[in-house]
């Protein structure tokens, strides 16, 4: 009776656990992708500021 019920919590809280990684990852994955985007604009919008009065 008691093994039934810990193989049943046992598999309920690893898949609360991994969930709970995966949306973990998932926003760290995000955040660091967005940082990483809007830091290679800035980056090209430095690199061109010279040549953008040529141009106009």
């Amino acid at each position: 009776m008691f093994q039934a019920t810990r193989r049943r919590l046992t598999l309920w809280y690893a898949i609360v656990t991994a969930v709970l990684l995966l949306l973990f990852a998932t926003g760290v994955y995000f955040y660091v992708r967005h940082t990483l985007i809007e830091r290679s604009e800035d980056d090209h919008r430095l690199l061109l500021l010279p040549y953008t009065h040529r141009v106009s």
